[in-house]
C-alpha cells in the first residue's frame, strides 16, 4: 500500500525543546548530525551554539516548506471523494469504487468465518480498488499540477542541498528516491496513465518528507484525521453497527497517533496515521458501494440473490430451534433480507446493497456457529 509513511525514522523517540519553530529547527542537530556525519561546526563555520550550521537551518526550513507542495495519497483521496460525489463518474471509476465494497464486506464475512488470512487478503484489494478509483476520478489535469509542484519542490530542496557541498548520506538518498519516483510519475503521466502517476507523486513526497521525521509524521497524522473526517460524514448520524465499530477503531487510532505526536514519538504516530487512514479507508469503500447508475443496479440484484441464497443455506442447516445468538442471527438475517428486497424494488440500490451485505455476514455466522456444532 502506498502510504503515509516515512523512508526510515531517523528521531528515535522524544526530543527536549519548545513546540515553537526556531525551537524545532534547533534542537534538530543530533538529526543533521546523523545525516551529515561531522557538522560544519567541525570546520569553524557555524555561528549557532549547538553546531548546526544556517546551511542546515535553512534546509530545514524549506523542507517544511516545500511539503506543503507534497500532496500526500490520503489528501489525493480525499479530493477523489470529493470529486465522485459531485460529479458522478465514468464506468471503470464506478466499478473499482463497486469492487472496493464488495471486497470490504466481504472481509467481513470471511473474518466472521474465522479466515483471518482471506479477510486481510480482501482489505488489500478493498484497498487498492478504492484508491486507484479514486486517483482516476481526479484526471490528467489534477495529476499534472501535482508532478509540476512534486518536481519543482524537489529541484529547490536539490538545489538547496547541492549549496550544502555535503557529503553523500542519507538526506541525499532521500533525495534521490525522490527524484525517482518524480520520474516514474513523470513517465506514468505521459502514458496516459494519471491515477499511478499520482499515486507516484504521493510516494516521492512520502519519501521526501521522510528526510525529516517529524515533519512526515506531522503531516501524516494530519492527512489521517482529514481521511477519518470525510468517512465520519458519509456514515451520517445513524451508522450501522458495523460502521460504527469501524469509526470507533479508527478515531481510536487516530486519538493515540495524535498523542504519539505530541510526546514527540514520530514513528508511532506515523503507524497510527497509517492504521486509521486504512480503517477510514474500509469505511468509505462500504459507504460508497458504487456511483454509476447501471453498475449499482447490477450489482445489488446479484447481492440479494446471494443473501437470499446464503438465508436458505442458513435456515436448512438449522432444521429445528436454535440457540442465542446464532437464533437472533438468523432472524435479523431474514429481516435484512425482506429490506433489501424492498429497497431493490424501490430502486434504492445502495440501501439495498447495505441490506444484503448484511443480511449475508448473518447468514454466514449461523453457518459457521452450526458448522462448529455449537448451534
Amino acid at each position: 500500500m502506498v502510504g503515509e509513511r516515512v523512508l526510515t525514522d531517523r528521531s528515535g523517540g522524544a526530543r527536549p525543546g519548545g513546540a515553537n519553530r526556531d525551537g524545532r529547527l534547533t534542537r534538530r542537530w543530533n538529526w543533521l548530525a546523523i545525516l551529515g556525519g561531522a557538522l560544519v561546526a567541525a570546520t569553524g563555520c557555524s555561528d549557532d551554539p549547538t553546531g548546526v550550521s544556517q546551511d542546515e537551518l535553512h534546509f530545514q526550513a524549506d523542507l517544511e516548506a516545500v511539503s506543503g507542495q507534497l500532496t500526500s495519497l490520503a489528501e489525493l483521496e480525499i479530493q477523489g471523494l470529493e470529486a465522485v460525489r459531485r460529479t458522478p463518474p465514468g464506468e471503470a471509476v464506478g466499478r473499482l469504487l463497486l469492487d472496493a465494497g464488495a471486497a470490504a464486506w466481504e472481509a467481513d464475512e470471511a473474518r466472521a468465518i474465522g479466515h483471518e488470512a482471506a479477510a486481510e487478503g480482501l482489505e488489500r484489494a478493498q484497498e487498492a480498488a478504492l484508491t486507484r478509483g479514486l486517483l482516476m476520478a481526479l484526471g490528467a489535469t489534477e495529476a499534472a499540477g501535482v508532478v509540476d509542484r512534486l518536481e519543482a519542490a524537489l529541484a529547490h530542496l536539490e538545489s538547496r542541498w547541492r549549496g550544502m557541498d555535503r557529503a553523500d548520506n542519507a538526506a541525499q538518498e532521500g533525495l534521490r528516491e525522490g527524484r525517482r519516483g518524480a520520474e516514474r510519475a513523470r513517465q506514468a503521466l505521459g502514458a496516459g496513465d494519471p491515477a499511478t502517476a499520482l499515486a507516484e507523486a504521493a510516494q516521492a513526497g512520502d519519501v521526501i518528507r521522510g528526510v525529516d521525521a517529524e515533519v512526515a509524521a506531522r503531516r501524516a497524522v494530519s492527512a489521517a484525521e482529514a481521511l477519518l473526517e470525510r468517512a465520519d460524514a458519509l456514515a451520517g448520524t445513524d451508522p450501522t453497527p458495523p460502521i460504527a465499530r469501524a469509526l470507533d477503531r479508527a478515531r481510536e487510532t487516530c486519538r493515540g497517533a495524535r498523542e504519539a505526536l505530541e510526546a514527540e514519538e514520530w514513528r508511532r504516530a506515523v503507524a497510527g496515521s497509517a492504521q486509521c487512514a486504512g480503517l477510514s479507508r474500509s469505511v468509505i469503500a462500504r459507504l460508497l458501494v458504487g456511483i454509476g447508475p447501471d453498475a449499482l443496479a447490477q450489482r445489488a440484484e446479484a447481492m440479494v440473490v446471494r443473501a437470499g441464497d446464503l438465508l436458505e443455506r442458513a435456515r436448512s442447516a438449522a432444521g429445528g430451534e436454535l440457540r442465542p445468538p446464532a437464533a437472533r442471527w438468523l432472524q435479523e438475517a431474514d429481516e435484512l433480507f425482506l429490506a433489501a428486497r424492498a429497497h431493490l424494488a424501490d430502486g434504492d440500490y445502495r440501501r439495498a446493497i447495505q441490506a444484503a451485505q448484511g443480511s449475508s455476514a448473518r447468514s454466514i455466522r449461523v453457518l459457521a456457529v452450526l458448522g462448529s456444532g455449537s448451534g
